[in-house]
């Protein structure tokens, strides 16, 4: 009951002095000419569907107001590169070449290196996790095979509008979406094409 009560008379404070330093705004601009109504407690207020903005009280604005990124066009990314396409694929060769060889870390590394290849291209993008899926099944990892099935239906749609994380090497030992270093020679590969 009492910490009822005072939690009415605190909020009633705050009103009053959100009231009063918005009143003495209105006064400084003389803005509220012929739009205010004089109410009981002897202050002047808004009339209804009279409206006021943010620019006509600068001192109103929030002190700290977060910026925006400016805004870019969305660009769709649907055919990779044919100098990236060649390094891609030698990736998926030897990623291949490795698993026929029985080393399964040799192929893992190969495909960690086609997924950020792959990863700006829709297509690309959901192959590589397509087989490090496969890969999950055949190790019986179940991680791997949890980590992978939700990579495989959002990876595409974030590779589509280009909004992946760069270096992220795909696989479920990892957060889906942490930037990472890229290699030299793959970033190299990267900005040159």
């Amino acid at each position: 009951m009492l910490l009822a009560s005072m939690s009415q008379r605190l909020s009633s404070y705050m009103m009053q002095g959100v009231f009063e330093h918005v009143h003495r705004a209105l006064r400084s601009r003389n803005v509220a000419v012929g739009q205010g109504v004089l109410v009981d407690d002897g202050s002047e207020r808004l009339a209804h569907g009279a409206q006021a903005t943010m620019d006509q009280f600068p001192q109103c604005r929030p002190k700290h107001v977060p910026s925006r990124p400016p805004k870019r066009p969305m660009r769709i990314h649907w055919h990779m590169p044919p100098t990236v396409r060649t390094h891609f694929e030698s990736e998926l060769r030897a990623s291949e070449k490795a698993r026929v060889l029985g080393d399964q870390a040799r192929e893992w590394h190969h495909l960690e290196r086609a997924h950020i290849l792959g990863q700006h291209w829709p297509r690309e993008h959901n192959a590589v996790h397509w087989r490090m899926l496969v890969f999950g099944f055949r190790m019986k990892s179940k991680k791997e095979i949890i980590g992978q099935i939700p990579r495989l239906v959002f990876g595409g749609v974030k590779s589509f509008v280009g909004t992946v994380p760069l270096g992220n090497t795909g696989g479920a030992n990892v957060p889906a979406l942490r930037h990472m270093p890229l290699p030299v020679d793959l970033g190299h590969i990267l900005t040159t094409s």
